[in-house]
């Protein structure tokens, strides 16, 4: 069985690929195991548009949608799912376009078994760092309560 997907896809990261003629992309500098190239996010329209998944918080892919807007008016922004490859850098762009957006559910709507299992394996990880961190400082604590309670003892002798 032959491999349906493109590996050869390479993009020019924060240019307009022009795909239709209403439809346009912009792939942002974020390529990984789960976003290949970067996230792609897609430009609606021609006079007016939509964005479609603004992306990551990236400055460079801010500046790239800006470019690629060219100061057309922007109806809506459109966040397929509330992944940190897809949707965070909506509310940036919501603030600079004047733009509503536009999504349903929370971040773990519609996640397979798969995902779910992944998503507490992180969760975990987490609080697994969090605990270890206030672990550490109470026992940098205790260190420096020790040495400040020795250096009185040794002042009393």
């Amino acid at each position: 069985m032959s491999d349906p997907f493109d590996r050869t896809h390479n993009p020019i990261v924060g240019q307009p690929l022009q795909l239709l003629e209403q439809v346009a992309v912009v792939t942002a500098p974020n390529a990984s195991p789960m976003t290949f190239t970067g996230t792609q996010s897609y430009l609606i329209g021609t006079d007016s548009l939509a964005i479609v998944d603004p992306g990551p918080e990236d400055a460079a892919h801010f500046d790239a949608l800006i470019a690629a807007i060219a100061g057309r008016p922007v109806s809506h922004i459109v966040v397929t799912h509330s992944h940190v490859d897809h949707s965070p850098l909506s509310r940036r762009m919501s603030a600079a376009l004047d733009a509503p957006i536009l999504g349903f559910g929370t971040t773990d709507e519609g996640r397979s078994e798969t995902m779910e299992r992944l998503a507490a394996l992180a969760d975990l990880s987490r609080a697994l760092a969090k605990s270890s961190s206030a672990l550490a400082a109470r026992a940098a604590l205790c260190r420096a309560s020790s040495r400040a309670a020795a250096a009185e003892a040794s002042a009393l002798v």
